[in-house]
C-alpha cells in the first residue's frame, strides 16, 4: 500500500474545503431575497392611504420620492397625520409623490442563523480534516 504524499493530501483537502465554502456562499445569496414594491397611486391617493395607516407602518423600509427633496430611504419609526418619521429623517406627507416598500421574505429573516450554522459546519470540517491529515502524516 502506498502512503499518500503530503502535497496530494493537502491539495485534496483544500479542494474539498473550497467546495464547502462555495456551497455556503451560494446558499446565502439565495436566502437573502428582498422584494421592492412600487405603489402605483396618484400622489393624492398615496397621501390619503399613508394618513389612513394603510401603506406605511413602523419598521417598514421605504424609499419615498418627494416633490422638494428628491428620493429618501428610511426605516419608519412613526407615522402621524403630518409626516413619516425615520431615525434621523422626517418626510412631510404633503411632500410625498411616490413610494416604494422594501420587504424581506421569511428566508432573509433566518439568513443569520443559516450563515452561523454553515460557518460552524465549515469550522468543524476544517478542524477535523486537518487533524486527520496530520494523523496520517
Amino acid at each position: 500500500m502506498q502512503k499518500a504524499s503530503h502535497s496530494n493530501l493537502t491539495c485534496t483537502v483544500n479542494t474539498a474545503l473550497g467546495r464547502i465554502f462555495l456551497f455556503a456562499i451560494v446558499s446565502l445569496t439565495m436566502v437573502g431575497c428582498a422584494t421592492v414594491t412600487k405603489l402605483e397611486h396618484t400622489p393624492e391617493e398615496l397621501r390619503a392611504a399613508i394618513r389612513g395607516g394603510e401603506l406605511v407602518e413602523k419598521d417598514d423600509r421605504v424609499v419615498v420620492k418627494t416633490a422638494t427633496r428628491g428620493e429618501m430611504s428610511l426605516v419608519v419609526t412613526e407615522v402621524d397625520d403630518k409626516a413619516i418619521h425615520g431615525v434621523d429623517q422626517v418626510v412631510p406627507i404633503d411632500d410625498v409623490v411616490a413610494l416604494e416598500k422594501l420587504e424581506f421574505g421569511r428566508a432573509a429573516e433566518v439568513a443569520p442563523v443559516i450563515f452561523g450554522s454553515v460557518m460552524v459546519f465549515v469550522l468543524v470540517s476544517v478542524t477535523t480534516v486537518y487533524a486527520m491529515v496530520y494523523a496520517i502524516l
